[in-house]
């Protein structure tokens, strides 16, 4: 249904920069909101970390070096696979120019 009101079009290169900036802020979103759920499961069975992207790789220690007794196997393996899809989209973002 046409309303009467004339719709300016943006131009392609305008539309693409903002759907780029818009594609990137998602992805961190989803980075961030990864990494902080991780850290989140981790303190429900003690294990505490600093908050920061860079600190993935600390939180990975971290769980490797707990025992069956801390982590038990079932949440071993569920964190290993969220670590494993943070420390992509961490090693995505870093080999970006």
């Amino acid at each position: 249904m046409f309303s009467g009101h004339a719709l300016e079009l943006r131009h392609h290169w305008k539309q693409a920069a903002l759907l780029h900036h818009r594609a990137r802020d998602l992805l961190v979103r989803q980075r961030t909101m990864l990494i902080n759920a991780i850290r989140g499961h981790l303190g429900e069975f003690g294990i505490i970390a600093p908050a920061g992207r860079h600190r993935v790789a600390d939180l990975v220690n971290l769980l490797q070096s707990a025992d069956d007794a801390d982590v038990p196997a079932l949440a071993r393996e569920a964190l290993q696979s969220l670590f494993a899809e943070a420390l992509l989209r961490c090693a995505s973002r870093r080999s970006r120019p």
